[in-house]
């Protein structure tokens, strides 16, 4: 069986979520904004040096689902903005899965980072963490028990991810009337779609869907249509839906924003809040 980790050939995806990690000691949050079975790139203001080896927090999609600890080795780093596109980060390459919810925890992971079901049988263990799901073998591999990672304790990544998880808008915070035309993207589909309120914290989003899933995590692209912006190149902001409703044909969905990609022009969001505020952008 040829390498998991030598398909680079393999579709990758932009699949947005939030994982915690330990650095250093310290704990940080991360937003994964793409993914393929061979490694992901994370958008972090805290960048760990090339070499380095990180386990991240990950919680299947699956209500009550286990957390994952997943073991990457960073590859690349992004400091600065040198091409279109490009995001502050660091990019890993995956080396291995484990749960102290089992095999079946990792392989619910696997289908919801990759799109698709581990390719071989789960295995039946009685200690959870006795095996661990090997990228470079492509299979599960049984775990060295005097390790002192054996047992895994990840209490405190697991309540950054549950805080994370369950984040509420804060009531209340004040929202400008925009119409702005934008380009969405929710796991592989592009959508057009319509800011229609929008604030320092969130903004409230009019796609064609029903409804964007509560918790997703959502990029939202937007291109100045005129004012104190017209010049700028546009604005990439990612952000977790917390909350979503019917409208008319398609689905209203209030967002709440994690970062903002300004596209290398400093003070970009606020020169658009400046416009949404005198009501330039209606």
């Amino acid at each position: 069986m040829n390498s998991i980790a030598d398909r680079r050939t393999g579709l990758r995806a932009q699949r947005l979520f939030r994982v915690a990690f330990l650095l250093d000691g310290v704990d940080f949050q991360a937003t994964v904004t793409d993914i393929s079975r061979a490694g992901a790139f994370l958008h972090c203001r805290q960048l760990p040096r090339i070499g380095t080896t990180v386990d991240f927090a990950v919680k299947p999609v699956k209500e009550d689902a286990t957390t994952v600890m997943v073991t990457g080795e960073v590859v690349r780093v992004v400091a600065e903005r040198t091409a279109p596109g490009e995001i502050r980060g660091f990019g890993v390459k995956w080396r291995s899965m484990r749960s102290s919810g089992g095999p079946s925890a990792v392989a619910d992971l696997f289908f919801d980072i990759c799109g698709e079901p581990l390719d071989q049988e789960i295995p039946r263990t009685r200690e959870p963490t006795s095996v661990e799901y090997s990228f470079d073998e492509g299979a599960f591999m049984d775990r060295d028990v005097t390790k002192p990672d054996f047992r895994i304790d990840n209490s405190a990544l697991d309540q950054m991810l549950d805080d994370s998880n369950h984040e509420t808008i804060e009531s209340p915070l004040e929202l400008y009337d925009v119409r702005l035309p934008a380009l969405v993207v929710y796991r592989e589909t592009h959508l057009n779609g319509m800011v229609r309120r929008l604030g320092t914290q969130n903004l409230v989003l009019q796609t064609p869907l029903e409804a964007l899933p509560v918790a997703s995590m959502v990029t939202i692209r937007v291109t100045p249509p005129s004012g104190s912006w017209s010049e700028m190149p546009g604005i990439h902001m990612l952000g977790r839906v917390v909350s979503s409703r019917p409208e008319g044909s398609g689905g209203e969905s209030e967002i709440r924003l994690t970062m903002v990609d300004e596209r290398g022009v400093l003070g970009a969001f606020e020169l658009l809040l400046d416009d949404a505020r005198e009501d330039r952008l209606v």
